[in-house]
């Protein structure tokens, strides 16, 4: 091998430049712990906000797990940055893992009547949650809870025919009345 000036023998060896395979590196890496973690993700969605701008989506990072040489974690992009439409797309995208409880797209925010006559609505799915993948909200107080399959199952063999769409405007802290 013809060698110049500050070339290097390996493609791993680090010479006096600063320099691992023509990449920069730092004397001192980052320490891998809870506390550098939630820096380094504050740090990351600072650094996409410019992406999101320009490409008009949502960068959100997943859980990072990590060891002690490395970590990982879930980037997701999202069309557009309107966080309820947002949250229907994701709906309408699992929906189709609860159709055996009569659930189908188009049924983001759909008000469906409780056992004890208060009103919920189906605002969300946790697809990894085997006992309580469903997410609703009481439309009296807007308290969010998880419910499990035999809620809405039972919700939907007696009340569904019945059930309603509310709109905005008629939801409690709004001016406007229902018509």
């Amino acid at each position: 091998m013809i060698q110049s000036e500050g070339m290097m023998d390996s493609y791993y060896e680090q010479p006096d430049m600063g320099v691992i395979g023509g990449f920069g590196y730092r004397e001192k890496a980052m320490e891998i712990n809870d506390k550098n973690l939630r820096a380094f993700r504050n740090d990351f969605m600072k650094a996409v906000e410019a992406l999101e701008e320009q490409y008009d989506v949502s960068i959100s990072m997943g859980n990072i797990t990590y060891e002690e040489e490395r970590f990982t974690a879930k980037i997701t992009v999202n069309k557009g940055r309107d966080p309820e439409e947002i949250a229907r797309a994701e709906f309408d995208a699992n929906v189709w893992k609860f159709a055996h409880l009569g659930l189908a797209p188009g049924m983001y925010r759909r008000v469906f009547i409780g056992y004890t006559g208060e009103r919920y609505a189906l605002i969300g799915l946790n697809t990894r949650a085997p006992k309580y993948p469903l997410i609703i909200a009481r439309i009296s107080d807007g308290e969010v809870s998880r419910a499990g399959e035999r809620f809405i199952k039972t919700l939907l063999n007696e009340y569904y025919q019945e059930s309603v769409i509310i709109p905005k405007a008629a939801l409690p802290g709004n001016d406007e009345s229902e018509a």
